[in-house]
């Protein structure tokens, strides 16, 4: 029997679909038999195609008695659900005359070849047991004969069987054993800590974190939140953008329980862990006022977001205490990047108008780090937020820490017991900080003489 190329493939697609209709609205395989009017069914060929464009070799010959014995088949181990038509082959009318083929042919939609996963179904199949054994089975019941037990679990290894949560979770009283976590970088490692710490709660609990983050833009964030709870996850925590673009009593219900994490929004139904951004801020920078600085640059981003309003907050009333008037040019607040940052301290280490600097974040700090590196000399410098090299300068960085795994813990913690049935007050836990001062909140000794 001769191979189908391309063209004549593409013509008998066109004469399959004038006479019966379309053949790619099967998900599985269809049948179709063709054969040329008044003619008798000789032999049958079967045909794949993996799209409009291209009909494949042919696979198997069966002669018209043995058609009607065929039943579902196997290629490569995926299954092939087939109807069949029994000779006499169906006459097929197409416009433009009679088939020019003399014999009856079989066409397979494999649906553009994808493999299928497994399902219970096929499962079952294998296993020969009904359906419902093989859910409870799956579903984790124990109260199954030993040896049905033993063939659904041959078969499940045999097929490569995986449950479908997804599937599961649209029926009532079936979760996903997911949390979505929306925070703002990826990149960024206190972020970076804030997702490990959440995760290894998780997974203690049998639920698996899906995260993903909002580069501080509000549409993506959306978009973000909306993904995750049309994949139904059980449970949201979110470290809302800079510029919000939605308000959340504007999402669709049901929203499933949520946590604030490291900033708040003014939602009632939510609860959100913050850490104390102004006290910490202020400590930071009441300490290098103690040691001598006057002109001191607050260096962090944009006050839109937060956490930079807070830390702000907490510098300009350190300032006050200490008797010093904030100096709006030494409030630097374009600094998102370790280069920004970097460009920054570089322009106040050139002219003099700062005596120390108080950096608002862990990128700051590095970026200030190297700017001082640069022009050979350092200010006094206390950043906010630890970070894992800030013991290797001379001397070591003075940081402001949070305690980022607790933090993390804590709005997992809060996800899991609202899954579990805690219906107690909506709350706002505010962590503490912690100043850890290393000796870089002092000028270098010959300064300090100066100062004096």
């Amino acid at each position: 029997m001769r191979e189908i190329d391309d063209d004549e493939g593409r013509r008998l697609l066109r004469i399959i679909r004038r006479g019966t209709g379309s053949v790619v609205t099967w998900r599985w395989a269809q049948t179709v038999l063709l054969s040329a009017q008044g003619m008798p069914v000789a032999k049958i060929a079967e045909v794949t195609f993996t799209s409009a464009d291209r009909v494949r070799d042919v696979i198997h010959n069966f002669d018209a008695d043995g058609f009607e014995s065929l039943y579902p088949k196997y290629k490569e181990g995926k299954r092939c659900l087939m109807r069949h038509y029994t000779a006499p082959a169906r006459r097929a009318r197409w416009r433009g005359g009679t088939a020019e083929y003399d014999r009856a042919v079989t066409v397979v939609d494999w649906r553009d070849q994808v493999p299928r996963n497994p399902t219970m179904n096929d499962v079952a199949h294998e296993a020969r047991v009904s359906l419902k054994t093989v859910s409870r089975h799956v579903n984790g019941e124990t109260n199954i004969d030993p040896d049905l037990v033993d063939r659904i679990s041959a078969a499940i290894v045999k097929l490569g069987y995986r449950r479908n949560l997804s599937a599961a979770s649209i029926r009532p009283g079936r979760t996903s054993k997911t949390i979505g976590l929306v925070i703002s970088d990826l990149a960024n490692p206190y972020y970076s800590a804030l997702a490990r710490a959440i995760e290894s709660v998780a997974d203690a609990a049998g639920y698996l974190v899906t995260i993903a983050s909002s580069e501080e833009e509000g549409l993506r964030h959306d978009r973000l939140v909306d993904r995750l709870m049309e994949q139904r996850v059980d449970g949201l925590i979110v470290v809302p953008p800079r510029n919000a673009v939605r308000d959340w009593s504007d999402v669709v219900s049901p929203i499933p329980p949520l946590v604030f994490l490291d900033r708040p929004v003014p939602y009632s139904d939510a609860d959100a862990v913050l850490a104390d951004n102004a006290g910490g801020a202020r400590e930071a920078t009441f300490a290098l006022a103690s040691s001598g600085s006057r002109r001191i640059a607050f260096v962090g981003d944009s006050l839109d977001i937060y956490t930079m309003r807070e830390r702000h907050a907490g510098y300009a009333a350190a300032l006050a205490e200490a008797g010093i008037g904030v100096d709006d040019s030494l409030t630097i607040t374009t600094a998102r990047t370790r280069e920004q940052a970097e460009h920054e301290v570089g322009a106040v280490l050139g002219d003099d108008s700062a005596d120390a600097v108080f950096a608002a974040n862990n990128r700051s700090t590095i970026g200030a780090l190297l700017a001082f590196q640069k022009a050979g000399r350092r200010l006094p410098l206390v950043g906010f937020d630890d970070f894992e090299t800030s013991l290797l300068g001379s001397p070591p960085v003075s940081v402001v820490s949070q305690d980022i795994e607790l933090m993390g813990r804590t709005a997992a913690e809060i996800v899991l017991g609202r899954l579990n049935g805690d219906t107690s007050a909506f709350a706002t836990r505010m962590l503490p900080t912690q100043l850890i001062l290393r000796g870089s909140e002092k000028p270098e000794p010959e300064e300090a003489e100066e100062r004096l």
